[in-house]
């Protein structure tokens, strides 16, 4: 794979939302770790003093061994509305390594884009197109219906929730993405795709004008595509998509507040 297809970096944006919000978290709590830590030691020390001598070494030991596991487990376990900007950073790390394929084969990847109103995960450009890709990873069993998107809980096949806004934001992102393409003529169509890792049992879905991909079917289904780009067309649709990637990327770094 060579680097001069790649730019930016995969789940940056979603990985410095979880930074932030984890340290934040932390500060708030800083008062629980030595707490969490002290207990098991306060329960196995007495053991240790009133047992015998070979065997304090033992009970201490497992004293502070048990406190530091239980603290670094706790200092690392924020609450869920944390965790999942670390989900979402390893769904869109998981889609950047499994395109590599098609990578190698020339087609170049825009990673971590800034807009408005979040960021754009990946933009994809090769011989079909030009694609806008929103990663997903979500637990439970995943299924796209008329209603959006409906997940139910492995546990329990009754339960869980629907999200129907997932599909709107990647429509509005791919096409705040042709509208900025210069080209002759009407620009390339963006095809929104949405990269399921996760469940989905259901062959790939286009609805709406959005496509749904299970994660390790991706490169298969995009490599199916017809080719409508070939040579110097190719390389001047993959020119100008960077450009609009570029001005996306200092128009919305200019206004965004650190995060």
């Amino acid at each position: 794979m060579s680097i001069n297809h790649v730019r930016g970096r995969a789940g940056g944006f979603a990985q410095r939302r979880f930074n932030h919000r984890r340290r934040a978290w932390r500060l708030r709590f800083w008062w629980t770790f030595p707490l969490v830590a002290v207990l098991p030691i306060a329960i196995e020390l007495p053991i240790a003093l009133f047992t015998h001598a070979p065997h304090r070494g033992f009970w201490t030991g497992l004293g502070l061994g048990a406190g530091l596991a239980a603290a670094l487990v706790l200092f690392d376990s924020p609450p869920a509305h944390v965790e999942r900007w670390r989900s979402g950073a390893d769904g869109e790390k998981s889609t950047a390594r499994t395109l590599r394929p098609l990578l190698s084969r020339g087609w170049t990847l825009f990673n971590d884009i800034p807009t408005g109103h979040g960021n754009i995960d990946h933009v994809l450009v090769g011989p079909p197109g030009i694609f806008m890709l929103e990663s997903k990873r979500l637990a439970g069993r995943a299924r796209v219906e008329a209603s959006g998107l409906v997940i139910r809980w492995h546990e329990d096949p009754d339960d869980g929730y629907e999200n129907d806004s997932i599909a709107g934001r990647a429509r509005g992102a791919a096409f705040e993405l042709h509208s900025r393409i210069d080209w002759p003529g009407a620009s390339p169509w963006v095809q929104a795709v949405v990269v399921l890792w996760a469940a989905f049992d259901q062959r790939p879905v286009e609805r709406d004008k959005v496509a749904w991909v299970r994660g390790d079917q991706l490169v298969a289904v995009l490599g199916e595509r017809p080719i409508r780009f070939t040579g110097d067309v190719l390389r001047r649709l993959t020119s100008q998509t960077g450009k609009a990637v570029a001005k996306l990327r200092r128009d919305n770094q200019a206004s965004s507040p650190p995060h």
